[in-house]
């Protein structure tokens, strides 16, 4: 939607405000599934993202070039004045049918001036004309008028700085900075180690296999717990202990399973994961 509304912002500005309803309503469509309809998807790093930024800078590149070449094509007919007046062979009245079959009348005086075929497009221009600015039009084929060419000139050099700069960044995003990481060690560490330990930082909790249901206020812990300190779980119920939300306690059982597991370690009757935290010595 964004790449399509930039491209033909000049031929279509009503697409700007297309655009901004469709993003709208994807917005919100996405927005009620992620909240309320789809699940929780898989971590993917930032992939998306740096494709997203890419994107958003090859569509300011087309946005830039489009506006020159579209302005510097004006008036769009491929019709060029020849500077001289038409032969008198032309010169009269004429009954003339256009594409339809209607008959339209047309008149031609002595003093006419005589026009003459010249592509205006500098995109179907062979050789292919880079930057469009009027300087590149055809000799003797010459179609902008002055303020035209002005407005032309504008658009066209601002195209083209965007074009090299986006070309530049493009560069470093994808070829230069994927090869140095590969050739050169650039990871820096940050901060300065400390003498803290893990078990001595509250804010920090252990990875607990949990999952969250809509019909419980807590998630249901999908393993076995008792090995650690319940501060390591990361939440607390205060009306019950966390036994109360583990799963293994709802199989009949598997808590006796468990402990014949705890009691002989060599013996495999475990049937879900032990979360263990072995605390260092003071």
């Amino acid at each position: 939607i964004l790449f399509i509304t930039f491209y033909y912002a000049q031929v279509f500005p009503a697409g700007f405000i297309l655009g901004s309803i469709a993003l709208t309503i994807h917005y919100w469509t996405d927005k009620f599934c992620l909240l309320r309809i789809w699940f929780q998807a898989p971590t993917i790093g930032t992939d998306i993202a740096h494709m997203t930024r890419n994107f958003i800078t090859i569509t300011l590149i087309a946005f830039a070039l489009m506006t020159a070449y579209n302005f510097s094509a004006f008036p769009c007919d491929n019709v060029c004045k020849s500077g001289t007046k038409v032969s008198s062979e032309y010169v009269g009245k004429f009954d003339l049918f256009d594409g339809e079959g209607a008959q339209v009348h047309a008149s031609i005086g002595a003093d006419d001036v005589s026009y003459f075929f010249c592509n205006q497009d500098f995109l179907r221009h062979r050789p292919f004309v880079f930057p469009p600015v009027p300087a590149n039009q055809p000799e003797g084929e010459e179609w902008m008028n002055e303020s035209q060419a002005n407005i032309a000139n504008f658009f066209g050099w601002i195209g083209f700085t965007v074009f090299v700069l986006g070309v530049v960044v493009l560069f470093y995003r994808v070829v230069f900075k994927p090869l140095r990481n590969f050739l050169f060690v650039t990871h820096k560490l940050s901060g300065n180690a400390t003498n803290i330990k893990f078990s001595e930082v509250p804010e920090i909790f252990g990875y607990v296999p949990q999952m969250k249901l809509l019909a419980f206020p807590f998630p249901l812990i999908l393993c076995d717990v008792r090995g650690i300190n319940d501060d390591l779980i990361g939440w607390t119920d205060p009306r019950y202990p966390h036994d109360h939300h583990s799963v293994i306690f709802d199989v009949p059982g598997l808590v006796r399973k468990e402990n014949e597991r705890a009691e002989n370690i060599d013996k495999n009757c475990s049937l879900l994961s032990v979360v263990k935290h072995w605390p260092p010595t003071k």
